[in-house]
């Protein structure tokens, strides 16, 4: 069976850039046709899949530029994400922070950075359904949407272009939050620690999302 031109172009480019460091330019369209004496729908066809997989990333009118390994998508990040949410929820805090080392470690950004951080309680018929604790790089999130927390929790934008990486991690509640999610202390719940990445490998928002285990099930299609 014939390999497809456009599959060999992908594969030779992964060889090509497997050991350069993220956001080093690759060579434009025109300069691949030639090299790989291919077509210039060939290429972009190649170069649009690997774009699409997470393995590329475009800047518009600047060039394409190899991303960051966090964002080579294995499975499918929409069946996983569960920032934008159909049901109530109720901001239990929020306040913009700095000089936390834990936080700045799993954010990537320095202790004297500031991060936003929120803590949102998810309610479905009324009832708390899971608590997300979210910091946010405060750098990434523009001054005009500061006072409005509505556009600075919109994580769609952000997902659509980069990628989410989630742990699933298995606990007890912790007490401050078991009144909130209205269980019981030491109640075995799973928590869900994601990191949404954007499109050339910097963390965005880390947030940890603890899971009634009697309002909320986990599915994942891969």
């Amino acid at each position: 069976m014939t390999i497809p031109i456009y599959q060999k172009i992908m594969e030779l480019i992964r060889d090509e850039i497997r050991n350069q460091a993220p956001n080093t330019p690759i060579l434009s369209e025109r300069e691949l046709e030639k090299k790989y004496n291919a077509s210039r729908m060939t290429v972009r066809k190649a170069i649009d899949l690997l774009v699409e997989e997470g393995v590329l990333y475009r800047v518009q009118n600047i060039g394409t530029f190899v991303a960051d390994s966090k964002l080579h998508k294995k499975t499918d990040s929409h069946a996983l994400n569960s920032f934008d949410l159909e049901c109530d929820y109720k901001i239990i805090y929020f306040d913009v922070k700095d000089e936390n080392r834990e936080v700045a470690q799993k954010l990537e950004i320095s202790t004297h950075d500031q991060f936003v951080r929120i803590v949102r309680l998810n309610l479905q018929n009324g009832q708390p359904e899971s608590l997300d604790q979210i910091y946010i790089v405060r750098l990434m999130i523009d001054d005009s949407v500061m006072n409005n927390i509505l556009n600075i929790l919109e994580f769609s934008a952000k997902i659509e272009t980069g990628s989410v990486n989630q742990v699933f991690v298995p606990m007890i509640v912790p007490v401050k939050f078991a009144n909130l999610l209205n269980v019981k202390i030491n109640t075995p719940i799973i928590c869900v620690q994601s990191k949404i990445n954007t499109k050339n490998g910097r963390i965005y928002a880390y947030i940890e999302s603890y899971l009634n285990p009697e309002a909320k099930s986990i599915e994942i299609t891969i």
